[in-house]
């Protein structure tokens, strides 16, 4: 029983002393990079995620977090919705990633130790060795609460996590994808429930209230009748064409028929224009900025020369309801 007791009063010491504390998204990062073509890189992030871990006395016991797959981010939509496909991490499926420690890691400013994690990606689970350096105790300048730095690197074996989709370069000599992934992470962190700085801007406003110098004080004995405030509402003429109730019905209708003509016109007419600058050898690039361009002129046009039967003036079809 003595034993029981001892072991209980050890727990309880130890978690009064650790500190748990929470990540801040908005000024931290999950950056990745892999080979691409045999002589490039693609780069890209994780916009969306949440871990929280436990520190005592500049230790880390563990840590818990998640990652929206979703919110992958390589500046390319159609390479990010093939991501997100079976090919490579199927997130109807799996929609998240999860990394966990467990263990003791000493922290030593600025100086990198190992730190192997537990990564779950899809339904594989594989021990990733990292290299974690503490960057120190920091304070915001802004709501002045001192936070926790951190930078973490490593690679791993896409292959490994399941996720295998390839292609062959066309001169046989190499594949479009390399199957190594360079990590980079950028960590600010504070005490669970702290609030931090939400941006750069952030700014202190002073509680003190407005004060009038005696100087600039003007007294004067007589006394002064308030002008009555000039007001600022027009006439309406209930009367006027503009406002009658036919005109705001045929407006209305010919307004909402216009709205949706557009809307079809611009999705129509970008995916017909990318299929044809597609055809023609164009890059995706200028596939789209061309196609736009195009759209936006086309849409602008009809704005105006269809103006009239949306509110601009009285309608023209109004002649046909007198």
């Amino acid at each position: 029983m003595k034993r029981l007791i001892t072991i209980l009063s050890l727990i309880l010491t130890v978690n009064l002393f650790a500190t748990n504390l929470a990540v801040n998204n908005e000024h931290s990062q999950i950056k990745f990079k892999i080979p691409y073509m045999g002589f490039s890189t693609v780069e890209g992030r994780f916009k969306k995620f949440s871990i929280s871990y436990v520190m005592k006395d500049l230790t880390i016991t563990s840590l818990e977090g998640k990652i929206e797959v979703k919110s992958i981010d390589t500046h390319d939509k159609k390479r990010d919705s093939h991501l997100r496909k079976p090919d490579f991490f199927y997130t109807e499926r799996f929609p998240l990633m999860k990394v966990s420690f467990k263990g003791s890691a000493k922290l030593q400013t600025n100086k990198a130790i190992d730190f192997p994690v537990k990564l779950t990606i899809k339904d594989v689970t594989k021990t990733v060795n990292l290299k974690l350096t503490y960057l120190g105790l920091k304070k915001d300048p802004w709501t002045k609460k001192e936070g926790h730095y951190f930078k973490l690197g490593g690679q791993l074996n896409r292959y490994d996590f399941g996720l295998k989709w390839n292609k062959k370069l066309d001169t046989g000599d190499g594949f479009v994808i390399g199957d190594k992934v360079d990590l980079e992470i950028i960590i600010e962190s504070y005490q669970v429930n702290e609030k931090p700085a939400f941006s750069r801007f952030y700014k202190h406003r002073s509680k003190r209230a407005h004060s009038v110098k005696v100087e600039d004080q003007v007294v004067t004995k007589e006394y002064v009748q308030p002008t009555k405030p000039v007001s600022t509402k027009h006439n309406i003429d209930k009367n006027s064409e503009y406002s009658s109730p036919a005109t705001v019905v045929v407006t209305v209708i010919s307004g909402f028929v216009i709205f949706i003509v557009i809307i079809v016109i611009g999705i129509f007419g970008q995916k017909y224009l990318t299929e044809l600058l597609e055809k023609m050898g164009v890059s995706e690039r200028w596939t789209f900025i061309i196609s736009s361009m195009i759209i936006v002129v086309i849409l602008v046009e009809i704005s105006i020369l269809t103006a009239p039967y949306m509110g601009w003036g009285v309608s023209p079809l109004m002649k046909f309801f007198k």
